[in-house]
């Protein structure tokens, strides 16, 4: 019944992409500790933070890295999603978008991605697709991600960071 929502930003380099939050980001960089009073007084109100991302194809090429807190864990990319390609079509951010389904880990998923721009890549763990995931929801309403806009930029660097993370196998 609670409904959060967090603010995250899909970096995509050469190689590599990071998906992780704008807040978490924001908090680090200006030298506040993670859930101290002083770290609440920042500019996104009505958002929560989610202490969690996800780097794709780094350090290791065809790997995907998920951290949150202290778990660690590491996917291979190639066959991790089995894509169901759907008819219809929408726009996002002024893109033109197609359907796709998937289960994965119990979910269904249905995204939008679109081929105008050839990154087989989108937020969290999403990849696998002719095109760019600009919007994906689970079927039962629980989970979503919504583009809200697109940028070209070269000002962040894309870094798997693992503090005191353990693998979990």
């Amino acid at each position: 019944k609670r409904k959060d929502k967090d603010l995250m930003r899909l970096d995509i380099g050469k190689h590599a992409s990071q998906f992780r939050s704008v807040i978490i980001e924001w908090v680090l960089n200006n030298g506040l500790i993670y859930g101290s009073p002083t770290s609440l007084n920042h500019p996104f109100k009505g958002y929560t933070w989610l202490e969690y991302q996800v780097v794709k194809n780094l350090p290791k090429s065809g790997y995907m890295y998920f951290t949150h807190g202290r778990i660690s864990t590491r996917d291979k990319i190639d066959g991790l999603f089995e894509w169901q390609l759907l008819e219809g079509d929408t726009v996002i951010c002024g893109y033109p978008c197609k359907k796709a389904k998937t289960k994965f880990r119990g979910r269904i998923w249905t995204v939008w991605y679109t081929p105008l721009l050839p990154y087989s890549d989108g937020p969290w763990k999403f990849c696998g697709l002719p095109g760019l995931v600009l919007e994906a929801h689970e079927a039962e309403g629980k989970l979503a991600f919504h583009c809200k806009k697109i940028e070209k930029d070269t000002g962040y660097g894309i870094v798997l960071i693992k503090q005191n993370a353990s693998p979990m196998l």
